[in-house]
């Protein structure tokens, strides 16, 4: 099997890139950027981490089917958090789970009662 080795021009040219791409995060951290704030600073670590995959893992000069795989588990991920999420921010719509969220933006903790043993109930 034949190994691509990278200049040392080019490791630093991507290590240049990616402090460039921290900075920007850090400083676009202190813009106003309201509900903005986390798609910027995940575009800035996806940029990052295909950078780092790509040229300091070697995939770019990899062989086709590690390519692939790379991919195809990236693809995985992401179903797995679209469907994590989904269940994340639906929990609230069945019928009866309303006692448990939280009244008034504060959460309320069981009470502990001991008329028969330590047994947990629901606040009034």
């Amino acid at each position: 099997m034949k190994h691509h080795v990278m200049t040392v021009r080019t490791n630093v040219e991507i290590f240049l890139i990616l402090l460039a791409l921290l900075f920007a995060t850090i400083g676009a951290n202190f813009l106003p950027l309201g509900v903005l704030h986390f798609p910027v600073a995940m575009f800035f670590a996806t940029v990052k981490a295909v950078l780092i995959i790509l040229f300091f893992m070697h995939l770019k000069f990899s062989h086709r089917l590690n390519k692939i795989v790379v991919v195809t588990s990236f693809l995985f991920l992401g179903i797995l958090l679209v469907l994590a999420m989904n269940d994340y921010f639906t929990r609230g719509w069945m019928r009866g789970t309303s006692d448990y969220l939280p009244k008034g933006g504060q959460f309320e903790h069981p009470v502990e009662s001991t008329e028969t043993g330590p047994k947990l109930t629901r606040p009034a």
